[in-house]
């Protein structure tokens, strides 16, 4: 693991259905992976996306505490994960993927650190949030999105939602991406398709499209596609 791993003296206690006792040490770790998205404005709500490795059963995931300081720049966050104190445990990785949402953040460009094991925090990388040129939450409007599908044998993802305004419709998708850090970035615009007031309908017009991302390099990427409540939809996978 990116992280050397000690142990806090703190111990959690959680109660069984047994009615025996079950201890915890509480583990401070660096992830392995840190995707920091590029392109937000003061308008989003900013998302930081990670992923670790846990050697073995016996840690269970546990909260991410977060601090923005806004006048230098820095966000401080603290990975918590717990770990039994059974002598015995299975032998086996665990994968974990977490997303932190620090709502939206003042303009400029964050250093981002994580708490380690002896408790000093260390740089991971920066990011950078722009100003917002208009006074809408979004330069465009999103597309629904439900979820990401990754599609075998090939690059390509498949966006899935669903349209419940009679007057909207997809009119393209953009793409981006890094490689330092590792994403790519999608679009899914909508357009208007008539003048006229915009209204529900009862008939959900479900969309599926389907994205060329040949053009990135290989390698492990956080696929980050923005959508229309706010909230970006958030993939990690292997190009």
């Amino acid at each position: 693991m990116k992280a050397v791993l000690l142990i806090l003296s703190i111990s959690l206690v959680a109660s069984l259905g047994n009615s025996q006792l079950l201890a915890y040490d509480i583990i401070h770790e660096v992830p392995d992976n840190i995707y920091l998205v590029q392109g937000f404005d003061t308008n989003d709500n900013v998302e930081i996306i990670f992923e670790g490795q846990y050697p073995n059963a016996c840690y269970k995931v546990g909260p991410t505490k977060n601090k923005v300081d806004s006048a230098n720049k820095k966000i401080y966050l603290d990975n918590l994960a717990y770990r039994t104190q059974d002598e015995i445990c299975a032998r086996v990785i665990v994968p974990y993927q977490k997303e932190v949402h620090l709502g939206p953040l003042e303009g400029g460009k964050y250093e981002v650190l994580f708490k380690n094991a002896e408790g000093n925090y260390d740089s991971q990388g920066f990011l950078t949030v722009e100003k917002a040129t208009a006074e809408s939450v979004d330069n465009y409007l999103y597309a629904p999105v439900n979820q990401i599908v990754s599609l075998a044998g090939t690059k390509n993802i498949r966006l899935e939602g669903e349209i419940t305004r009679d007057c909207l419709e997809l009119d393209r998708v953009e793409v981006s991406y890094t490689q330092q850090p590792a994403v790519v970035v999608v679009l899914p615009i909508m357009k208007m398709v008539k003048e006229s007031k915009c209204s529900a309908t009862e008939d959900v017009d479900e969309f599926s499209y389907e994205v060329d991302l040949s053009e990135v390099p290989e390698g492990r990427y956080l696929i980050h596609t923005r959508t229309l409540n706010g909230r970006a939809r958030n993939k990690i996978m292997n190009l």
